[in-house]
């Protein structure tokens, strides 16, 4: 059934379909999402700079992109692949998650970048997974979780990136097109097509025919009752507009996509009235949550402004003898967080190991993964930390500045001397003050030493704690 589906696929990206409700519009641009349909360059051959086809669903009803498929054409020369979608919600339109059209005979997610015939980059794009496939024997494509709301209208989507290099011999005042546009092809023999862009009318000279018109299906806005997959319905007409690229004496070379960059990971609780403070989370997978709160919130910072609103987060842990943890009960929340340049992902509750009745502070260890952040030029971030949850686990080892993942009577005498000393409030700044509020109301004093002396004596010990439980 899903060789069948893929030469479908490649078949139906040819097709030219009418009469539906939805319509779309396609765009080619500079630089991204936010980048226009004219762009200056230098006339320097060694110039490569990104493009982005950008696309967005009319109003009329419907719940999101199904299958989307469209070809480029340079008139500077012959087009490389795109590039694979390595975020979502695209990747879940290529290999193996969705479907795309092979690669010389592979079925690969670069196909999802197009496929090069005679210069022109033909049936870029691909399918979400609409028809409810599962991986099993034999079957390790169209099995991901399908995205619903894509490239909805007043939310246009990158669809595909591309790079696009300034042709030899450009010359000062020269204007190439890089245009979403169907081209002439001798049916008969289709080597000596012309592969000249159709005429606006769709006719073509010399007995030549118009193919490669852009192909899209959406998720229809109300499904049949009791059918287990999604019902789609096509697109009806497509407005494209094509990037425009001036060679002009001068000019810099414009745009490189580069993902964006994470900054820093950090565990948050709110310490009373002293507020929400941070614990730094390295990627060597040395953290280790002591508070009560556990890990209930965490922030994960980028170099630069992004959109998390096709974002997703998963966890999984394992306890420390060894138990694989059930996290289906757990919800997730990813959201923007302040200043553009964060992601909150959220836990309601809490993941498991922080509790403070008997039995109900295991400690454990756990992998978080964020995928589908967007940036710059359509491109996506895909980043992930491991970290153990010890409650209690105050004391910060002098030799390594790190924790060690159990309880102990270092940490009893360091959370007794701060409360001793009367820390209320405490230093948001100071690193063992922060570790040491078990209770986490913005001081330290006799209920946290209490709780960690009593945790001291059970002898809790994280230090085991891995994620070899998991298949």
């Amino acid at each position: 059934m899903l060789k069948r589906l893929a030469v479908t696929f490649g078949v139906a990206m040819f097709a030219s379909v009418a009469m539906a409700q939805v319509n779309m519009t396609l765009d080619v641009r500079a630089c991204g999402e936010a980048g226009g349909n004219s762009v200056n360059v230098p006339p320097d051959p060694s110039c490569e700079f990104t493009y982005a086809v950008v696309g967005e669903l009319s109003a009329a009803p419907n719940q999101g992109l199904a299958t989307i498929g469209f070809p480029l054409v340079f008139s500077g020369g012959p087009l490389a692949r795109g590039v694979a979608p390595t975020g979502l919600p695209m990747s879940a339109f290529a290999i193996p998650d969705g479907l795309n059209n092979p690669v010389d005979g592979q079925l690969v997610p670069e196909g999802f970048g197009g496929t090069p015939i005679r210069g022109v980059l033909q049936q870029c794009g691909g399918a979400e997974n609409t028809l409810g496939n599962e991986a099993g024997p034999g079957i390790d494509y169209l099995i991901g979780t399908p995205m619903l709301n894509v490239a909805q209208n007043g939310s246009p989507e990158v669809l595909m990136t591309g790079t696009i290099g300034v042709p030899a011999g450009a010359a000062n005042g020269q204007v190439y097109t890089l245009a979403i546009t169907a081209t002439c092809v001798d049916a008969a023999d289709p080597a000596s097509s012309s592969d000249a862009p159709c005429a606006s009318d769709g006719d073509c000279s010399g007995g030549e025919v118009c193919k490669g018109h852009p192909f899209a299906m959406v998720i229809k806005a109300v499904q049949t009752p009791g059918i287990a997959h999604l019902e789609v319905e096509p697109v009806g007409t497509f407005a494209t507009t094509p990037l425009t690229i001036n060679v002009v004496t001068g000019a810099a070379c414009p745009c490189a996509a580069t993902p964006p960059q994470v900054l820093k990971w950090e565990s948050m609780a709110t310490h009373g009235t002293v507020g929400e403070v941070g614990l730094l989370i390295p990627e060597d997978g040395s953290f280790v949550e002591p508070r009560s709160t556990g890990i209930n919130k965490l922030v994960v910072t980028f170099d630069g402004d992004v959109n998390a609103s096709a974002a997703v987060a998963a966890a999984e842990g394992c306890t420390v003898d060894g138990t694989l943890l059930d996290l289906s009960g757990v919800a997730i929340g990813v959201a923007e967080g302040a200043g553009g340049n964060t992601v909150e992902i959220t836990f309601t509750p809490k993941l498991p190991g922080s509790g403070l009745s008997p039995g109900t502070h295991t400690p454990a260890a756990f992998r978080v993964t964020l995928d589908g952040v967007a940036g710059d030029i359509g491109t996506r971030a895909q980043t992930e930390r491991t970290f153990k949850v010890v409650l209690g686990d105050a004391f910060i080892v002098p030799s390594t500045g790190l924790s060690d993942a159990r309880v102990t009577a270092a940490d009893n005498g360091v959370v007794r001397s701060l409360a001793a000393a009367g820390t209320d409030p405490i230093d948001p700044g100071n690193v063992q003050h922060v570790r040491a509020d078990a209770f986490v109301d913005g001081k330290i004093n006799a209920a946290d030493n209490g709780l960690v002396r009593s945790l001291a004596a059970e002898g809790l010990d994280g230090q085991a704690a891995s994620l070899t439980c998991i298949p």
